[in-house]
């Protein structure tokens, strides 16, 4: 068993903390403007995959269905997104 700041963890698996972890992260962050994502000052999306994005923080789409071209095409719009939006997308997938 570990012990940090006078809690024990106890004897579950890593991934199970982790998990919670990521799910308590989530609701600290709370869902408002999860769906904002950056624009140009001109308006326009600055992602190139945004609809792939959307539905994959909506929970509409998974990983494990999306085509490997998707998810390659939309690799590049990683680092544009917000951590609220990158939390929730691996929330989305804990169990891949």
């Amino acid at each position: 068993m570990a012990e940090e700041e006078g809690r024990i963890l106890g004897p579950q698996p890593e991934a199970e903390i982790v998990k919670c972890g990521l799910r308590r992260l989530r609701e600290a962050l709370g869902t408002e403007g999860l769906l904002d994502f950056p624009r140009r000052p001109n308006g326009t999306p600055l992602l190139t995959r945004q609809g792939f994005f959307e539905r994959l923080v909506r929970g509409d789409a998974s990983l494990q269905d999306c085509a490997a071209a998707d998810a390659s095409a939309g690799e590049g719009d990683v680092k544009k997104l917000s951590l609220k939006q990158l939390v929730a997308i691996r929330c989305n997938h804990l169990d891949y």
